[in-house]
């Protein structure tokens, strides 16, 4: 059968969400995680392995003029600026673990997760590290690359 592709929407769906029509730009080149609580290799490398995942896209895109500012970009920055729902470009999302990382996950572990992003908040956080790449996953599903500019944005 023939599936119509979604453009940032999250599979499997979460138990709860809610968004808006409020969106953030990011740009691949200034775009970063900031690890907050705990930490380990298992976090590290799903950090390196998403920013693969997430803005090698974005890169092959505008290869040759990553960090060239071009007047199209120009004029698409100032379109979201004047847009009401532009919340503003997103440089940083913390990453929150609350709990040390566990070697492998086990039965009935609790891999629930939050993303939080608002005017306010900027984070993905869980409990466990399963619950953390679990976000991770959905945070990536959420991102598209956005036609009107340099890097990703999302509807929130």
């Amino acid at each position: 059968p023939v599936v119509k592709a979604t453009r940032g929407e999250i599979w499997p769906k979460p138990k709860l969400q809610s968004s808006t029509e409020n969106y953030f730009a990011i740009d691949p080149v200034t775009f970063q995680f900031k690890v907050t609580g705990h930490s380990c290799d298992i976090l590290d490398k799903a950090i390196e392995r998403y920013y693969g995942i997430v803005f090698s896209v974005a890169n092959d895109v505008g290869s040759t003029e990553t960090n060239a500012i071009t007047s199209r970009n120009l004029l698409a920055k100032q379109a979201m600026v004047d847009d009401s729902n532009f919340l503003g470009f997103l440089d940083e999302v913390e990453i929150h673990l609350k709990e040390p990382c566990e070697e492998w996950p086990y039965f009935e572990m609790d891999e629930s997760y939050r993303i939080s992003l608002n005017k306010f908040e900027y984070k993905l956080q869980s409990s466990t590290i399963w619950g953390i790449l679990r976000a991770l996953e959905s945070f990536s599903q959420w991102l598209f690359l956005g036609v009107e500019c340099c890097g990703s944005t999302r509807p929130l």
